[in-house]
């Protein structure tokens, strides 16, 4: 219903500043009009300082990882808002490198020649992890097919893994190297550590073998081919 209010300012009256900001929710309308409630863009922009702005996720999360770079990411991407493949480009860079998910045949293929691994699963459904060798795959009917007589078998499909990282930190306060392979969405699929020792050290063999097929992907990748 039309409140027989002209559109046109009444005369005698200027017409509001688009550039002035009135404070709203006053009971006294005559204050809210009133010089001390008003504000323009400019003032509001110069009384609130950039420094108070939040940063945004990455920086906020690249900070946190500079610090130390323990934890689990996948609770710390979800804090953050951010894809744990998002989340794991913002560790620091010494800690890892992430390369084409091309490579996943020749990962895999190489890491069944290390001996005892650990293959770990991480969902919102929880952790699921395997111990044993992996097995070598054929490739059949669009998948890369994982036999032997170990636990570990399955049906991976390599066109699913969109990338994978190399990743160096500690957790939770012990030394780890595993590679992460990741959907095309930044989820992970599953992550491959390097195994332990019965005492719970690193398997000294295939740590030299993970930083070797690290170096000869990052040479792979490198513009130079070096």
């Amino acid at each position: 219903m039309a409140s027989g209010r002209p559109d046109h300012p009444r005369p005698g009256r200027a017409a509001p500043d688009p550039g002035r900001l009135v404070l709203a929710n006053q009971p006294n309308r005559r204050l809210a009009r009133s010089p001390e409630c008003l504000l323009t863009l400019s003032h509001v922009r110069s009384v609130v300082p950039m420094t108070m702005m939040s940063p945004d996720p990455q920086t906020a999360l690249r900070a946190r990882l500079a610090a130390s770079s323990d934890g689990v990411l996948e609770t710390l991407a979800a804090e953050h808002g951010l894809s744990v493949r998002e989340a794991a480009a913002c560790l620091p860079p010494e800690t890892g490198l992430e390369v084409s998910g091309a490579h996943f045949l020749e990962v895999l293929s190489d890491i069944a020649s290390w001996g005892e691994i650990l293959l770990l699963t991480h969902t919102e459904a929880g952790i699921l992890e395997c111990k044993g060798a992996l097995p070598a795959g054929t490739l059949g009917h669009g998948y890369y097919n994982l036999r032997g007589a170990g636990p570990l078998g399955g049906h991976l499909r390599p066109e699913a893994c969109a990338a994978l990282r190399f990743v160096s930190r500690p957790f939770m306060g012990h030394e780890s190297h595993a590679v992460w392979f990741f959907a095309a969405s930044g989820a992970v699929l599953f992550k491959i550590f390097v195994g332990r020792t019965a005492q719970g050290g690193l398997e000294a063999e295939q740590v030299a073998r993970f930083n070797a097929l690290k170096a000869r992907l990052a040479a792979a990748e490198s513009p130079h081919g070096e």
